[in-house]
């Protein structure tokens, strides 16, 4: 960007050494991925956890079945020894397959309730996972917002004056870089004496002669006369 070129608004006018700010941005960009992938993970465990429940509640409900079975033989047999139709091995024996049958009924029972609190601790994680996305987001967004910061763009078509560095320079927050000027918005301070201005109104059509421009003349309307005191 030289001085005096003429430029369009949204150029590139200078670019600030962005290295440090690229390598935030894609390490936001990064933990941004990462966070969604641990977000679906969450959700589709989540979604698992009633699939996983139902089989906890069926194999409840086949001990409870096994349990009522195991009961019932032993009823059945307590029956038989006492009217000297069964031995006493077949009571013991229904006597073990009940034990065995509540054991396993009493197994299915907490099962089932540590699947169904599970619900509570994965929805927690879900949770979790969706505050973590949406604060690698905002990092993310914040990043990409200071990297646009490194490229100074003109805001107007105008004219490139007052370059105030080079290549190479130092700048800090604040630094003075360059001016663009407007040119469609120009305009001209002059001092004129008191009798001048009685012949000059806002509105006026005048001609401006620029010396700098090799006597070049501009075309142009008085804007406003600032009056001297009374």
């Amino acid at each position: 960007m030289e001085d005096n070129q003429q430029v369009k608004a949204g150029q590139l006018l200078a670019l600030i050494d962005d290295r440090d700010l690229r390598a935030a941005a894609q390490a936001a960009d990064a933990e941004t991925l990462v966070a969604k992938a641990q977000l679906q993970n969450a959700r589709a465990t989540l979604d698992r956890q009633s699939s996983v429940i139902a089989q906890a509640q069926a194999a409840l409900s086949a001990a409870q079945a096994e349990r009522a079975f195991a009961e019932h033989e032993l009823n059945r047999y307590n029956h038989l020894a006492g009217v000297g139709a069964g031995t006493v091995q077949n009571a013991q024996q229904a006597r073990t397959r009940i034990d065995q049958a509540s054991a396993r009924l009493a197994t299915a029972t907490a099962a089932l309730a540590a699947e169904r609190k599970q619900v509570e601790i994965l929805t927690a994680q879900r949770d979790a996972a969706e505050g973590g996305l949406k604060r690698a987001q905002a990092a993310l967004e914040m990043a990409s917002y200071e990297l646009s910061y490194t490229r100074i763009v003109a805001p107007v078509d105008g004219m490139v004056g007052e370059r105030a560095v080079r290549v190479g320079a130092y700048v800090t927050p604040g630094s003075k870089i360059l001016a663009v000027v407007p040119l469609q918005q120009a305009y001209v301070l002059a001092n004129f004496q008191e009798t001048q201005l009685t012949a000059m109104h806002a509105g006026q059509v005048v001609e401006v002669r620029v010396d700098s421009l090799g006597g070049e003349t501009l075309h142009g309307r008085v804007e406003s006369l600032a009056r001297p005191p009374v």
